[in-house]
């Protein structure tokens, strides 16, 4: 099918649980084979740039051989999820095999965009493929 320039196709979309990422991380515990520990914790909730987040700290820590490391080294991960925007709003790694990585959003704008932006331009047209009803999902 050839589309035509300038158009606009609406279609429904239908949200997977796969379509959510969420790291894999081992229950707080020892480690199988030996390997070392984990621990995961719930932080107190927090505000961050104004809008509460929740936090969550996993570290494990691994005893010495595991990967070449002659000692025990600890890897930790702590998240900030904001349940209002649905993003982490701060993400910490601390590795020493890779350095610490820090991701924080900022500059955020809570209102409204401003309706223009949706609007379409000049020459252009709508093409609206949703059905009435939902798909059905097997």
């Amino acid at each position: 099918m050839v589309q035509e320039p300038h158009v606009c196709v609406l279609t429904r979309f239908a949200p997977s649980s796969s379509a959510v990422y969420k790291e894999p991380t081992p229950p707080t515990g020892e480690l199988p084979d030996g390997r070392g520990s984990a621990v995961h914790e719930v932080l107190v909730n927090q505000f961050l740039a104004g809008v509460e987040t929740t936090g969550v700290r996993d570290s494990i820590i691994y005893n010495p051989g595991v990967f070449g490391n002659d000692r025990k080294m600890s890897v930790e991960r702590e998240y900030w999820y904001s349940p209002q925007l649905g993003i982490n709003m701060l993400s910490i790694r601390s590795d020493p095999r890779f350095g610490k990585q820090t991701f924080t959003a900022t500059n955020l704008i809570l209102s409204e965009p401003d309706p223009k932006l949706f609007e379409l331009p000049e020459g252009y047209r709508v093409e609206d493929r949703r059905s009435s009803s939902p798909p059905e999902v097997n």
